[in-house]
């Protein structure tokens, strides 16, 4: 079983989503569909999504930007797929980061395969996961970000944390030591940059230290990166 992964299917074409869903379902996913690139850019800023499975032609925001936007704000696995993909195709969807491409239509079960692969890959070799029943937490140091709960704790303790709060940390906490600037956040937060968004930025990641540091003016977890932004670390 897949440890209920959580899988964001985003397809305008419904027959091929809900064959896909079922397949998934049946292995023991978790799926999430959506039929235009809206909003499914919105369901993988709002949820716990493992692994991205994106229609190269959806609709609304077409599938490469797609791509790039769930590519910006975290290291998950994204799988392109599509009809008629030339050479030319896979190569630019793999340039802009998706770590695979498939070509539709096909046997469903080698896209559940591929699924199952890229999670292996993922959650084995990432760091920030724990094992076992802790798979759903994301560990740094002494931090532990809860993302089925939504919860921060420290060695234990609970730390009170807002929705936008804990937006900014997993969003950091999923790629620790790559650096975001405070316009990744933003759209973290809201999908979308706003007028005076630096200052709001520059807001919760005070509170935030104020809250996890033990000295926030000496920060050990969220670091500033001179001339680009933050970065969550504990080294």
């Amino acid at each position: 079983m897949a440890d209920r992964h959580t899988v964001l299917v985003a397809d305008h074409n419904a027959g091929e989503a809900e064959t896909f869903k079922k397949c998934l379902q049946a292995k023991g996913y978790r799926v999430l569909c959506a039929s235009n690139g809206d909003t499914a850019y919105g369901i993988s800023k709002n949820d716990a999504i493992d692994v991205a499975l994106i229609n190269r032609d959806i609709r609304s925001m077409d599938g490469k930007s797609l791509l790039c936007r769930i590519r910006e704000n975290g290291n998950i696995p994204i799988i392109v797929f599509a009809d008629d993909l030339s050479a030319g195709d896979k190569i630019a969807c793999l340039d802009l980061g998706a770590d695979d491409v498939l070509e539709t239509p096909g046997d469903p079960q080698e896209m559940v395969a591929r699924v199952g692969a890229q999670t292996r890959r993922y959650f084995l070799l990432n760091p920030a996961w724990c094992g076992g029943d802790d798979e759903r937490r994301l560990r740094i140091g002494e931090l532990c970000l809860d993302t089925e709960n939504l919860t921060l704790s420290k060695n234990g303790n609970v730390i009170q944390i807002t929705p936008n709060e804990y937006k900014i940390l997993h969003t950091m906490m999923r790629c620790p030591g790559k650096a975001f600037s405070k316009e990744d956040l933003c759209r973290a937060i809201n999908g979308m940059i706003y007028s005076n968004y630096e200052n709001a930025i520059m807001v919760h990641i005070f509170h935030l230290r104020e809250k996890i540091e033990e000295d926030s003016k000496k920060p050990r977890y969220i670091k500033n990166i001179r001339g680009v932004g933050y970065m969550m670390s504990d080294k």
